[in-house]
């Protein structure tokens, strides 16, 4: 059985609904290891599809150990990957060489070598906060066709740039059909403490 059970679903089901009405949406849904938090999105995720007329796009990405030698931005990374794979490839793919090429590079399975090399060129000194910058543009553009769903996983182990990314949806999105569901531990709260006062986050709470 999820946790939670259908009133957290329904409650995430509103959260998709405010934000299929052009009104961005943040959800950080909190509990211990093992409760049910997965469990329960993906639930979410299985009713969103249907739910209304609006078309929606679901992302994911997961969060890494801070002390992993891995990307900064993974979460990002893989919930772009996943979508430039996803139902609305072509459009991702043209978006990104459009208006988030120091994306597509970071994704060069997506690039013919070629001009892979001319994009690692151009991009010399483009800077982290520019990269957010650039994707938030990217969100802006995709969510002119279907309401984005933005899963990111395990937020309680991102680096300080995903904190950064969330921030920035926070702050420059709050007219689009966006809704972000942010699962992470109890101690989430400690990675985002700005984030927490007043910013407008809802938050389901797991509890055995």
């Amino acid at each position: 059985d999820v946790v939670g059970g259908e009133a957290d679903i329904a409650r995430l089901l509103q959260l998709l609904a405010l934000a299929g009405g052009g009104s961005r949406q943040i959800a950080f849904v909190t509990g211990e290891a093992g409760i049910g938090k997965t469990t329960l999105v993906e639930a979410f995720l299985a009713t969103a599809p249907v739910s209304g007329s609006v078309e929606v796009s679901v992302a994911t990405g997961r969060g890494i150990r801070r002390h992993s030698l891995e990307e900064p931005l993974m979460p990002v990374l893989e919930a772009i990957g996943r979508l430039a794979r996803g139902r609305h490839a072509a459009r991702v793919v043209q978006l990104l060489r459009e208006h988030a090429p120091g994306w597509l590079v970071q994704l060069p399975w997506l690039v013919e070598p070629g001009d892979l090399r001319e994009l690692r060129a151009s991009l010399a000194g483009t800077t982290a906060e520019r990269m957010l910058r650039v994707f938030a543009q990217l969100v802006e553009e995709l969510t002119t066709e279907v309401t984005l769903v933005l899963v990111l996983q395990d937020l309680h182990w991102g680096d300080q740039p995903s904190v950064s990314f969330v921030d920035t949806l926070l702050r420059d999105l709050h007219d689009r059909p966006l809704l972000v569901v942010a699962l992470g531990r109890p101690d989430v709260h400690d990675r985002f403490p700005r984030l927490w006062a007043g910013r407008g986050l809802q938050e389901i709470q797991l509890r055995e």
